[in-house]
């Protein structure tokens, strides 16, 4: 025999609690329509424009704009310090292949022939016994001064072909033995 069913025992889906309107019964909370009439008079009720700016959106925002806040000082100086790293690194490429450059130019100077060869060029050496010659181009050697192109006594008359260190000696000594002639007014 089937098992009777109770009739004051309320079903699973119709089971409402008085203090939560909205869920289940019909009769809790009117519904929302359009102009359809739902078992009774025509209940209009508005239709609501839905809020542009709602409570969770505003949290939702103020937390976005707290976040930048603070992330975006420490991004900026984060990526001004990679760019910084960047050309340091640069720099230390550049100034390692300027010291293989050096190391290799200060083995060069180990080797006696290279340093002889360059007493001869830069500073006119030569070795006892040999004679040095000078060939000096017509269009760059200076004309021979005379007293009246500068201070009497002050530029020797004749110019001779003479190592620069010998030109920077005669120029100091010169110098020492000028006098010092008060400035006109």
């Amino acid at each position: 025999m089937p098992a009777a069913r109770r009739p004051h025992a309320p079903s699973r889906r119709a089971a409402v609690h008085p203090a939560e309107p909205g869920r289940g019964s019909p009769t809790t909370r009117p519904a929302r329509t359009s102009g359809a009439r739902v078992g009774g008079p025509a209940e209009r009720v508005p239709w609501q424009v839905p809020r542009l700016f709602t409570v969770r959106a505003m949290v939702l925002a103020v937390v976005l704009l707290l976040a930048f806040v603070l992330v975006y000082p420490t991004l900026r100086t984060y990526l001004g310090e990679r760019a910084d790293l960047s050309a340091l690194e640069v720099e230390v490429a550049d100034m390692t292949e300027q010291n293989a450059e050096l190391a290799t130019q200060l083995d060069r100077w180990g080797d006696p022939a290279y340093v002889e060869s360059q007493a001869r060029e830069r500073l006119s050496f030569v070795l006892p016994g040999e004679r040095a010659y000078r060939v000096a181009d017509p269009q760059t050697v200076p004309e021979p001064t005379t007293a009246q192109d500068g201070p009497t006594g002050a530029v020797p008359e004749q110019r001779t072909l003479q190592p620069w260190y010998r030109d920077v000696w005669d120029s100091v000594r010169v110098a020492g033995e000028a006098t010092a002639e008060p400035a006109a007014p």
